[in-house]
């Protein structure tokens, strides 16, 4: 039979009937919550084919905590707790009797699928907490055409923590999707591809690989979606090894067993765009609040992406270091010549796989998003001209495959739009590790080298937003409407008409602000309210740096701006 099969009948084993579990309190408690009715008795309902009275839940379970190492699965149903049967039971009861026991707990408890998990519990508003995360390493790298029995059809090859675990057809995903809709009914999923009637070709085959990918990582990183048997079923998984996922951040509704602790109803708040003023006075704390976490949490992971697309974990001491020390120590050890650092920086993760980069004195503590699961750090080029990058980053095998991962990533995300002809030929490339072939080609892209910034409002239109997008040859505004969707309507600017530029980063607003004149005309100011304004001036300081290390440069000068690292370039090189 298949592996799909195989692990199907495993986990019927777990929901055949009752099993008993036995653990014994850690420092951290027996390490699981309990929910349930407050009253007695109730109507019967049927769990795997049999009536049992109400019956409280595992609603929370603590990662790597003695109940989970003894094999309790959230949702089991409790049916004796030390001997004693507590069907029917209150959950003061129940609770009572687990600390009735002291440090070692014996319970009978009964699995079901998550389906059920609604009609035996319709009033736990709480249950399905799509805010439980569990940060999955899952992708869709490519697809490929199949001919069976004079059939052809595309499959989707889905690879888990680096390992291909299905191949699935768009039909597959689509049955997936119409369950899940089904039994996680208020859940809001991300975009799925429509069905196409008529034969798709390679372009838009990539388009509905990359949306498949960008929903399966968006949906599947909910724990209690993850865990359900559809996706395991999709996946050709029993369940997840431990060392295939981090497991899920504990978030307890009352805590069993555990020493006595004051609770608190603080929450996590979204990172908001703060004043200079205001940030400073905050990083003192933020690194503080930042150790204590490190040290007190082992859930808390924040990953470094570096150019050659390696991930790594942060230290606690790196988290509590500059933006600067970070850069320099990865670069370090991936020993890159010290004279290329410069031309490297750090960068912090954002919406739908933005980047903008970090100040060097920029503490990484003071950025992290706590409740962001796909936040993460990157080291990242920091250089607009290509021809530049080329002489001084093309020299060795090291650069060029940190050159090519990033951009391998960028094109993966959509920051890179190819052609239909390049993405083929960048395929074929990257399975081969031809990295100066890789660079070549996707250097063709308007995209290479240049900065989009996500759309927002700006004071020159009434109505509508603009899309900023820098690069060393160009600055272009692109109307939009509010929504992001494109207009019709780009204003290209000229570089040398650039008189003066900075940025506010006040209480209301953080505002990027430019003056520009044409020809004879009165000069103009024009204003853009971004939260990424700080991140506006520093690529518009960098693009104007580095042209005129390009004059230096061509005029041979003897005395170059400082940091200017350019080299001469051949008369058709030059710019």
């Amino acid at each position: 039979m298949s592996q799909n099969n195989r692990s199907t009948s495993k986990r019927d084993q777990i929901y055949k009937g009752p099993r008993e579990v036995s653990f014994s309190k850690t420092e951290t408690g027996f390490g699981f919550n309990v929910r349930g009715q407050v009253s007695e008795g109730g109507i019967l309902k049927s769990i795997n084919g049999v009536l049992y009275a109400p019956l409280q839940h595992v609603s929370a379970i603590l990662e790597g905590g003695a109940a989970e190492k003894a094999g309790v699965r959230p949702g089991d149903r409790i049916l004796r707790v030390n001997e004693v049967d507590v069907e029917g039971s209150t959950h003061k009861r129940v609770v009572d009797l687990i600390k009735a026991g002291g440090d070692h707990l014996t319970m009978t408890v009964i699995s079901v699928p998550a389906r059920d998990f609604q009609r035996l519990d319709p009033d736990d508003d709480y249950f399905y907490d799509y805010t439980d995360i569990k940060r999955l390493d899952i992708g869709i790298p490519n697809y490929e055409h199949i001919d069976e029995e004079g059939n052809r059809y595309v499959v989707y090859m889905v690879v888990l923590d680096g390992r291909m675990v299905a191949k699935r057809r768009y039909s597959e995903f689509l049955s997936l999707h119409e369950e899940m809709q089904k039994i996680f009914k208020d859940f809001e999923f991300p975009k799925f591809p429509g069905k196409w009637p008529f034969q798709m070709s390679e372009p838009q085959l990539e388009k509905r690989r990359y949306i498949l990918e960008n929903y399966l990582q968006k949906t599947f990183r909910v724990r209690v979606i993850q865990e359900s048997d559809q996706v395991l079923d999709f996946l050709n998984l029993d369940t997840y090894g431990k060392d295939d996922v981090d497991t899920h951040a504990y978030n307890p509704d009352i805590e069993i067993g555990k020493p006595d602790t004051k609770p608190t109803s603080e929450k996590p708040q979204q990172q908001q765009v703060m004043t200079s003023q205001s940030k400073r006075a905050n990083d003192e704390r933020s690194v503080q609040e930042m150790k204590s976490r490190v040290g007190d949490d082992s859930s808390l992971a924040v990953r470094l992406l570096l150019p050659n697309r390696k991930k790594v974990e942060l230290s606690s001491d790196d988290l509590n270091q500059s933006a600067g020390r970070v850069c320099e120590k990865y670069l370090n050890e991936h020993k890159l010549d010290e004279s290329l650092h410069p031309l490297f920086a750090l960068f912090r993760s954002n919406e739908d796989h933005f980047y903008s980069k970090m100040d060097e004195k920029e503490n990484l503590s003071s950025c992290y998003v706590e409740d962001d699961q796909d936040f993460h750090f990157a080291i990242r080029k920091w250089i607009f001209n290509s021809k530049q990058e080329e002489l001084l980053l093309g020299r060795s095998d090291l650069t060029k495959q940190l050159l090519t991962g990033q951009a391998y990533e960028d094109v993966k995300n959509g920051t890179i739009q190819v052609t239909s002809r390049q993405g083929p030929q960048l395929k074929l490339f990257a399975s081969q590790d031809k990295h100066s072939d890789y660079l070549e080609c996707v250097r063709k892209s308007p995209d290479y080298s240049s900065v989009t910034f996500p759309h927002c409002s700006c004071d020159s239109r009434k109505q509508g937003h603009v899309i900023v997008k820098i690069s060393f040859d160009h600055f272009k505004l692109f109307a939009c409407t509010q929504e992001g969707q494109m207009e019709s309507q780009v204003i290209d600017f000229a570089w040398p008409e650039m008189k003066e530029w900075d940025y506010d980063d006040d209480v209301t607003a953080s505002v990027f602000r430019f003056q520009y004149q044409r020809g004879e005309k009165k000069a103009r100011w024009v204003k853009i309210y971004s939260p990424y304004a700080r991140y506006m001036k520093e690529c518009f300081a960098r693009v104007l740096e580095e042209r005129q290390w390009i004059e230096e440069v061509k005029d041979e000068s003897e005395q170059k701006s400082q940091g200017n690292i350019f080299l001469e370039m051949e008369d058709d090189e030059e710019e």
